[in-house]
C-alpha cells in the first residue's frame, strides 16, 4: 500500500491540490452568499447552505476521480468497465455524486464539519447584517412545519426524478443532486433539534436530575473518578479520530468507486448463521407474488443502491488482512497528528503578535495546514481501497479480461466522451495494458 500511495502522490499531487483549493474557494463564496440571503429570509439561506456543503463534496469526489487512474487495480477495473459498457464520463460522475450524497453528509455531520459550516454561515450573515431590509436571522428556522414540509417536498421530488430519470433530459441531474442534499441536510437539522429537545426534557425530569447531580458531586469530590471519566472520554475521542473516521472515509471511497468494486466470490449460504438467515430471507421474498416483488424492488431501488457499496467495503476489509488495515489506520493517525503539528509550527514561526493579528491569521494558517494534509489523506484512503481490491479473490483477472474483451459500442458522441483528437479504443488499450489512461476531463 505504501508504494502505491507514494506513486499516486507523486503523479497526482498538483491535480488533487487544485481540486481542494477550488472546492475551498467555492464553499467560501457560497457561504457568504447564503449568509447575505439569510438576513432577508432564514429559510432561503438554509436552502442555499447545501450548495456550500456540495462544493466541498464535489472537491472530495473530484480528488477521488483525479487519483483513480494512478491506482493500478482501480485503473484496470475502469478499463474493464469501459470495454464492457463503452466510455461515458458524464454517467460515471452522475452515478458517483448521487450515490455519495447520503454517506458524505452523514460523515460530514458526525465529525463536526456540518457544525463548522453552520458557524461560518452564521458568521457570514452577521458580517453582512444591517443592509436595508435585512430583518431576518439566518438560523431562525427551527423545528416546525416549514422545514419538515421542505424536507418532504425535496424527498418526494428527488424520488420522482430517480424513478423517471431515463425519460428526463440529462440537464436535470444537478437538480437531483441538489434535492438529495436538501432533504438529507434538513433531516439532519430536524434530528439535531429533536435530540436537543429530548435531552432538555430529560434534564428536567425528577428521576434524571439527582443522577446528574450525583455524578457532578462525585467528579468534584473524588479525584480518581474524574481521572477515569476523563480518560474514557479521551479514549473515545481518540478512537473516533484514528479508527472510526478512517474507516468511514474508506466506506465513502467504496461508494465513490462503487461501479468499479469487484462483486467478490460467491458466498456459501450454509457457511454461517447470518448467511443462512440471509438465504432464508431471500428465499421467502422470492416466494411472494410477482406484483409485490416488483413493487418492492421499484420502491426500494434507491435505498439498495446507496447502501450496497457499504457491504462491499466490509467484504473488502475482510480480505485485506489485519496488517494492511493496521498500516492504513496508523498512517491516517499520523496525518491527523501532522495537521496539528503544522499549525503549531506556523504559530511558532510567526512569533508573538496581538489578538487582532491572530484573528486575521487563523484562517490562512488553517488553510495551509488543510491544503498540505487533506490531499494526502484522500490519496491514502484511495490507496487503501485499491490495495483492498487487489487482495480480493478473483480481481487479478480483471486486467486480463479487459484486454481480451471487445470494446462495447459507444452510443454517445465522441465530442462529449473523449478529448478532441483521441479515439476511445486507443485510450482503452493503453489503460488495459497498464500504461496511464487518457486524460480525464474531470481532472
Amino acid at each position: 500500500m505504501i508504494p502505491t500511495l507514494l506513486r499516486a502522490l507523486a503523479s497526482r499531487w498538483p491535480v488533487v491540490l487544485a481540486w481542494f483549493l477550488a472546492a475551498w474557494i467555492a464553499r467560501l463564496l457560497l457561504l457568504r452568499f447564503a449568509g447575505y440571503v439569510g438576513n432577508y429570509s432564514g429559510l432561503a439561506g438554509l436552502l442555499l447552505l447545501p450548495l456550500a456543503v456540495m462544493a466541498r463534496m464535489g472537491g472530495w469526489f473530484g480528488m477521488f476521480l483525479a487519483v483513480r487512474d494512478a491506482l493500478p487495480n482501480l485503473r484496470d477495473a475502469r478499463a474493464a468497465r469501459v470495454l464492457r459498457e463503452g466510455p461515458s464520463r458524464r454517467r460515471e460522475l452522475s452515478e458517483t455524486v448521487l450515490a455519495g450524497v447520503v454517506p458524505f453528509f452523514l460523515i460530514y455531520a458526525a465529525w463536526g464539519m456540518l457544525s463548522e459550516d453552520g458557524l461560518a454561515y452564521t458568521s457570514a450573515a452577521a458580517d453582512q447584517f444591517g443592509n436595508a431590509g435585512a430583518t431576518d436571522r439566518p438560523l431562525e428556522v427551527g423545528l416546525g412545519w416549514l422545514p419538515i414540509t421542505v424536507l418532504l417536498v425535496a424527498l418526494a421530488l428527488r424520488w420522482l426524478l430517480g424513478r423517471f430519470e431515463e425519460r428526463l433530459p440529462r440537464g436535470v441531474a444537478p437538480l437531483g443532486v441538489y434535492l438529495e442534499a436538501v432533504w438529507v441536510l434538513m433531516t439532519i437539522f430536524v434530528i439535531q433539534d429533536l435530540v436537543e429537545l429530548a435531552l432538555g426534557w430529560l434534564g428536567t425530569r425528577r428521576l434524571i436530575v439527582p443522577i446528574i447531580d450525583a455524578i457532578d458531586t462525585l467528579r468534584s469530590d473524588t479525584s480518581w473518578f474524574a481521572a477515569v471519566s476523563d480518560a474514557i472520554g479521551w479514549i473515545a475521542n481518540a478512537l473516533g479520530d484514528v479508527v472510526a473516521q478512517p474507516l468511514a472515509w474508506f466506506a465513502l471511497a467504496a461508494v465513490v468507486f462503487a461501479t468499479l468494486l469487484p462483486p467478490g466470490p460467491p458466498r456459501d449460504p450454509t457457511a454461517s448463521r447470518t448467511a443462512r438467515w440471509s438465504a432464508g430471507a431471500v428465499a421467502l421474498w422470492n416466494r411472494q407474488p410477482r406484483w409485490l416483488r416488483r413493487f418492492g424492488e421499484w420502491a426500494s431501488g434507491d435505498l439498495r443502491d446507496r447502501w450496497v457499496p457499504f457491504g462491499r467495503a466490509a467484504a473488502l476489509l475482510r480480505h485485506t488482512g489485519a496488517a494492511t488495515i493496521a498500516t492504513y489506520l496508523l498512517l491516517f493517525a499520523v496525518t491527523v497528528a501532522a495537521h496539528s503539528w503544522i499549525e503549531f509550527a506556523l504559530f511558532r514561526v510567526l512569533g508573538p503578535h496581538d489578538l487582532g493579528f491572530w484573528i486575521a491569521a487563523s484562517d490562512p494558517i488553517a488553510l495551509i495546514a488543510d491544503a498540505l494534509i487533506a490531499p494526502v489523506q484522500l490519496v491514502l484512503v484511495a490507496a487503501a481501497l485499491d490495495t483492498a481490491i487487489g487482495r480480493t479473490p478473483g480481481v487479478a483477472a480483471i486486467g486480463a479480461s479487459a484486454a481480451m474483451s471487445p470494446p462495447a459500442a459507444v452510443n454517445e458522441p465522441a465530442a462529449v466522451n473523449e478529448p478532441a483528437g483521441s479515439s476511445a479504443p486507443a485510450a482503452v488499450s493503453r489503460s488495459a495494458s497498464g500504461s496511464p489512461a487518457a486524460a480525464d476531463p474531470a481532472r
